[in-house]
């Protein structure tokens, strides 16, 4: 009897799952063909959380929650920052837009 309500338990749990799943990749819109969509990240000074930031945004581009390039926008970083950021951005194949 325990067997059967502990089996259940887990059945109910992983149907669970399987739903929020679901649901997840519906509300995960692909753009058109002739639609591209951005996120554009405006940094100044310092930043310090422009790094988590990021980190955040690439997370639900890789697991395909996010269909969108990533844009950093420097308005007025520090040089330090600027080097980390750019740094950064190549390697995870984000656009940096220098200031001009």
């Amino acid at each position: 009897m325990e067997w059967n309500l502990i089996y259940t338990l887990l059945l109910a749990l992983l149907l669970g799952c399987l739903v929020l799943l679901l649901k997840c990749r519906l509300h995960a819109a692909e753009p058109g063909e002739n639609t591209a969509l951005s996120v554009v990240v405006d940094a100044n000074n310092d930043a310090p959380e422009l790094e988590t930031l990021l980190k955040d945004l690439l997370w639900l581009r890789n697991n395909q929650f996010l269909r969108a390039e990533i844009m950093v926008r420097d308005l007025g970083l520090t040089a330090e920052a600027r080097a980390l950021a750019q740094t950064f951005c190549r390697s995870e194949h984000i656009r940096f837009v220098e200031r001009e």
